[in-house]
Formats: structure tokens, sequence, C-alpha cells
């Protein structure tokens, strides 16, 4: 059975809790903290869609 030996603590980049990790690079207290991170970031990247500019001689006649 392996054993594996709490390295340090750290806080959460999320929510901020102290936690006990085994792993340097760990920054997330848990999966869910995780998974909740990345929704909110998620979210604040979702910008709307932009149409580039068309100038009226490349429309065309429309009738109007």
């Amino acid at each position: 059975m392996r054993i594996q030996k709490i390295k340090g603590q750290k806080y959460c980049t999320n929510c901020g809790v102290k936690f006990n990790y085994m792993i340097n690079t760990a920054i997330f207290c848990g999966r869910s903290c995780k998974l909740k991170y990345n929704d909110k970031r998620a979210r604040l990247r979702e910008k709307p869609i932009t149409l580039a500019f068309i100038p009226e001689r490349l429309m065309g006649d429309r009738g109007v």
C-alpha cells in the first residue's frame, strides 16, 4: 500500500481555505473547487460575436 506524505499547507486559489498538499503544484483544495473556478473563468471569457464592417459598395443592391 502506498502512503503519501503531506508536504505542507497552501491556500486554495478559489475559496481561500488552507489545505494540506502532497503534490507541489496543487493549487485547489479539491476537485469541486477546481470545477467551480473553471466555470467562473469560462463565464468571464464569454464575449458576444462581433462581425467585421462590410462597406456599402460590397453589399450589393437589395432593392432598398
